[in-house]
């Protein structure tokens, strides 16, 4: 049986560009996905046989966070090897990581997260400072704080050029689910246009 790997992360979207990508590049695992801390320990408390050895953790999820996720699963699945995944990089994360049993922290860049699953199954630790990021969460603009993981990564298939039934077909939504998802973005950031978005999105090093 090939060995699981488990993506934890309440974003849909970004979740079916991993798994489409891990899938390529690693054909000895089979990918599972989860949207939260909840999901994820009632499947390997019920399925125990399941062989997971890598879980994916979003950092920033709500209700349970990534490391109060890790922390539960190093309870009740700890033979899984958790890695930490975000957008951003922070020194107090990476500590509470470690201190939680982590064994990796990397962005959630889809080339960054399959070098540390490489490392990690060839029992390596893989903590990384995302020296390759633009700018630190805290030097971002306010405004991104308000944005979750699927606006960003909306906004970041905007700012490619890709329109909106591009976009739909590329993550299995309606073009209607996209114009409303673009025009929400648009007015919470205050801005007037798409052409803004797209500024505003370079400006932040989104793209």
């Amino acid at each position: 049986m090939k060995p699981f790997i488990a993506i934890i992360d309440d974003d849909p979207i970004y979740r079916n560009v991993l798994v489409n990508f891990l899938n390529q590049n690693l054909s000895t695992c089979s990918i599972h996905v989860f949207s939260g801390c909840r999901s994820f320990l009632e499947f390997v408390t019920a399925n125990p046989d399941v062989n997971f050895k890598i879980a994916l953790v979003d950092i920033y999820m709500p209700i349970t966070n990534g490391i109060e996720t890790i922390a539960f699963g190093k309870k009740y699945a700890p033979l899984v090897k958790y890695i930490g995944v975000s957008s951003f990089y922070s020194d107090d994360i990476s500590k509470s990581l470690k201190m939680s049993g982590a064994v990796g922290y990397c962005s959630k860049k889809i080339e960054d997260i399959l070098i540390c699953v490489k490392e990690i199954l060839n029992n390596n630790n893989y903590f990384t400072e995302f020296n390759d990021l633009p700018i630190k969460k805290d030097e971002y603009n306010d405004n991104l704080n308000q944005l979750d993981a699927s606006e960003i990564s909306l906004i970041i298939e905007i700012a490619k050029g890709l329109t909106s039934k591009e976009i739909a077909n590329k993550f299995n939504l309606s073009h209607r689910t996209i114009e409303g998802r673009r025009s929400r973005i648009i007015q919470k950031l205050g801005l007037k246009n798409e052409i803004e978005l797209v500024v505003w999105a370079v400006r932040n090093g989104l793209y």
